[in-house]
């Protein structure tokens, strides 16, 4: 990029003869967007066969169930979003002789129907006479190692699935993905997509604790950086892995992931070497328990721990995370998909749900993310679950307003990730990335936010996108 304005204003830069303007398409230019929380490589690298994530209703999930035949002796489908109880049922009626296994969208859960966990007792993988057919987290393992192989073991495959996904963000006008769960063998194919000039999208990497082995120095940190690491205070709301302050209707009290003795000492090393730390908790028993750890030791504000999700999070909460100066990423989008069942399960904490608004008033700096690919990134989408009303369980407000949430997705996305002075805005000295759409995101009515279409993505003045 040599120069910006109509053309009439366009000088040419003598030091850079050889460039050749572009004619941009005709639209309306916002700063690139950034992707707080997303798993741009990770969650979706082993995908089951058949794809339920269309099915919002019991009705669509054994429709497309019912279509679905079962390749070879096992049916593995992946994004489940029935409640996991009601999904295992399901298996067990349509294919009552076949094993099926079906991996929950927020991939916190594997549904097994009774075929599958008698091949597993077959096989002597232990009794499960009595076991609801719900494997969450590390049990998951097991069921992955007798049933599936993962694409993930294919290079090639991981090179081009990665290849694919970039497009898919630079396409939502998107220059910039924190990705939330990488491993060695992810970083590397990222370094490997970098050094072969392949690599188009800025990725701020968290890596997964116990995938650190690989050198701290990044030769491109505009490009691709590791920030600090990532870890589980508990599950998924939808697979009953949240830890809450009231039980579920399954006495389930939810589900640590990573225990608080292996937390207390990853961020022991993160507080030591300076790092960032991410940490994941949807519930509010696990948000306290983190704010209680982060407290303890007295990690400073300038270190930008961040907590990821807050779903459920009381006032006296908000004010902890506000007072130790801890940043937060939210995907509004999970509170228009998840509210209609989670209201049930989460009753009187209802009134502390996704309170966007409230920590917004707290001053708490806030990112938007997607979590791709549990929901898909869709940029004007989650701008219009921010600001829709539509999801608010009750009479408190839990919208952003549009300029609100246009900066959080763009400047408060980049404070997250130290990238404030240099992403999230189109003026000088901030790098050219910026997106064109077809229409201005921030006077649309948001009942057509979902009809914007991005145009063109341009990152550090590369075109790198175009409709």
């Amino acid at each position: 990029m040599v120069s910006a304005g109509p053309p009439a204003a366009q000088r040419w830069v003598p030091s850079a003869p050889r460039v050749r303007p572009r004619r941009l398409p005709e639209g309306f230019a916002f700063a690139a967007f950034i992707d707080a929380h997303a798993h741009l490589g990770g969650l979706g690298r082993a995908r089951w066969g058949l794809d339920l994530s269309s099915a919002f209703t019991e009705e669509d999930f054994v429709r497309l169930l019912s279509a679905g035949t079962p390749p070879g002796d096992v049916l593995l489908a992946f994004g489940a979003r029935i409640q996991p109880d009601l999904c295992c049922r399901v298996l067990d009626t349509l294919f009552p002789e076949t094993p099926a296994l079906a991996r929950r969208v927020d991939e916190h859960a594997i549904c097994a129907n009774r075929a599958a966990l008698r091949r597993l007792q077959e096989l002597g993988a232990g009794s499960f006479d009595t076991h609801s057919g719900v494997f969450l987290e590390a049990q998951m393992e097991l069921l992955q190692k007798v049933f599936c192989e993962c694409e993930y073991d294919d290079d090639i495959w991981l090179e081009g699935f990665l290849s694919e996904q970039q497009n898919i963000f630079l396409g939502q006008g998107c220059s910039c993905v924190h990705e939330m769960a990488v491993d060695d063998r992810l970083w590397c194919a990222l370094d490997g997509a970098r050094r072969r000039g392949t690599l188009k999208l800025r990725v701020r990497a968290f890596m997964r604790t116990g995938s650190e082995a690989v050198s701290w120095e990044d030769e491109d940190p505009l490009l691709l950086r590791r920030c600090g690491s990532k870890l589980f205070a508990d599950g998924a709301l939808g697979s009953s892995g949240a830890r809450l302050s009231i039980p579920y209707s399954n006495g389930s009290q939810g589900d640590s992931i990573d225990s608080l003795e292996a937390r207390r000492e990853v961020a022991l090393s993160a507080r030591e070497r300076g790092c960032q730390l991410a940490v994941h908790c949807i519930g509010d028993v696990a948000l306290d328990e983190t704010l209680d750890l982060v407290e303890a030791l007295g990690v400073e504000a300038s270190c930008r721990w961040r907590v990821e999700h807050v779903q459920v999070a009381s006032p006296l909460s908000i004010a902890r995370l506000a007072r130790l100066g801890l940043g937060v990423c939210v995907q509004p989008s999970h509170a228009r998909v998840d509210l209609g069942w989670a209201k049930p399960v989460l009753g009187p904490l209802l009134e502390d749900a996704y309170p966007y608004e409230r920590m917004r008033r707290a001053g708490i700096p806030i990112g938007l993310g997607s979590d791709h690919p549990i929901e898909a990134i869709d940029v004007p989408g989650i701008l219009a679950d921010a600001c829709s009303n539509e999801s608010a369980p009750s009479g408190f407000p839990r919208r952003f307003t549009r300029e609100a949430a246009l900066s959080a997705f763009t400047r408060g996305a980049a404070w997250l990730g130290f990238d404030e002075h240099q992403l999230g805005a189109l003026r000088p000295p901030f790098l050219a990335d910026f997106s064109v759409w077809d229409r201005d995101l921030r006077q649309l009515p948001v009942e057509e936010l979902r009809a914007a279409r991005c145009l063109a993505t341009v990152v550090g003045g590369e075109l790198c996108w175009e409709r």
